[in-house]
């Protein structure tokens, strides 16, 4: 029989749950980047899709790093601070919509 207590169970419930969020400021972040690298390649790369993706994953960077931010339980601290990934994807959202990368001669996506 197993004797699962509540602080186990939370326990375990947290590391999912960061976990859930860590993949989806991966999905997010990398959509959003990559689909950037393509936007800034020129009008003909463009497409009606590419921004509808891109918008998209922007939108979802933001509200993924406010629940990071609005994340109440303790996190622990390993190779990386997960907590800073919130910081991370509203720097890129910053680079893309509002300053452009230099290596991709500051295009801005509108």
């Amino acid at each position: 029989m197993l004797n699962i207590t509540i602080q186990s169970y939370d326990q375990v419930y947290s590391l999912f749950y960061r976990t859930l969020l860590t993949a989806k400021v991966y999905e997010a972040s990398a959509t959003a980047y990559f689909g950037y690298r393509i936007y800034a390649q020129g009008e003909e790369y463009q497409t009606e899709w590419l921004k509808k993706t891109m918008k998209e994953a922007l939108d979802k960077m933001l509200i993924i790093a406010n629940d990071i931010d609005n994340y109440k339980e303790k996190v622990p601290r390993g190779q990386w601070d997960w907590r800073s990934d919130a910081a991370t994807l509203r720097e890129y959202h910053e680079l893309i919509t509002k300053t452009g990368w230099k290596e991709y001669n500051n295009i801005i996506f509108k």
